[in-house]
């Protein structure tokens, strides 16, 4: 792309990668099949553009991306671990290797589609910006729900508050990433 304004493609895929970032941990940390398939459909969706952008030269290239190669390998190699596991019957839960795979392959194009469309320091001022924006907002929820007395009521009868994740350590590490 020859002018420096971004395409609109472009711009989708960052605010597509945002919202996927913001609404990960809403449905129990995720911790739910369904969530589970909805995030990584949002991803491949988002990863088969970014794709095709790259393939027609629509993105501006970044930087980040060559020196992030090891690391992408390195989790594509997991992927493939965890494949072979699966199809060559080295598993006692196939179900959950599977699971695990879908999500290994999922966070592995989340990773490629942060490194790659957010290569500027407007852009990550901007993905910075979304992720304390949405521990706030986490930790906001998890005061009010545990304040108000409405945890016990949605089925948790534990007196620490764990938001919308699983646990109340998942809310707590999710805190620590995003308010640190």
């Amino acid at each position: 792309m020859s002018s420096a304004q971004p395409s609109l493609l472009e711009r989708s895929l960052v605010a597509l990668t945002l919202i996927v970032l913001v609404a990960l941990p809403l449905p129990v940390g995720s911790n739910r099949s369904w969530a589970i398939g909805f995030f990584t459909l949002l991803i491949g969706v988002a990863a088969v553009l970014w794709a095709i952008g790259q393939w027609r030269g629509v993105f501006k290239e970044s930087r980040a991306l060559k020196p992030a190669l090891p690391m992408v390998l390195m989790l594509l190699l997991t992927q493939i671990w965890v494949a072979v596991q699966w199809l060559g019957g080295l598993t006692v839960d196939v179900g959950a290797t599977m699971q695990s795979l879908i999500i290994g392959v999922g966070y592995t194009l989340l990773f490629v589609l942060v490194i790659s469309l957010f290569h500027t320091r407007k852009r990550l001022s901007l993905l910075l910006g979304t992720l304390v924006v949405s521990g706030t907002l986490q930790a906001f929820y998890g005061s009010f729900v545990t304040l108000s007395g409405l945890e016990g009521m949605l089925g948790s009868s534990s007196s620490s508050t764990s938001g919308t994740f699983i646990n109340r350590n998942s809310l707590a590490g999710y805190l620590t990433l995003t308010l640190s």
